[in-house]
């Protein structure tokens, strides 16, 4: 049985899989480790699906500039959004 993170709170701890397909939806499993690669926060994913849900004018509102982490989710998230769907068959 595993140990919870003590002294992290939840949005301090690595994002996993789970947490990649919960807050920003299915993706290709190379998108995906390429984002844990990044070893993000869950925060930083939970920013990057504001920003990816049309979030960005509450962001702006705060003057906060995008994290870099966030950033590469951004472009990893794009990148794959932009792929045509493989064929089948």
């Amino acid at each position: 049985m595993s140990k919870p993170n003590s002294g992290q709170s939840g949005k301090a701890q690595k994002a996993t899989r789970g947490d990649l397909q919960h807050i920003l939806g299915e993706m290709d499993d190379e998108t995906a480790l390429a984002i844990l690669a990044l070893d993000p926060n869950v925060a930083q994913v939970e920013e990057a699906g504001i920003w990816i849900s049309g979030g960005e004018e509450i962001l702006a509102k705060e003057h906060r500039p995008v994290d870099a982490v966030v950033a590469q989710i951004l472009d990893l998230v794009e990148i794959e959004e932009e792929e045509p769907p493989a064929p089948k068959g």
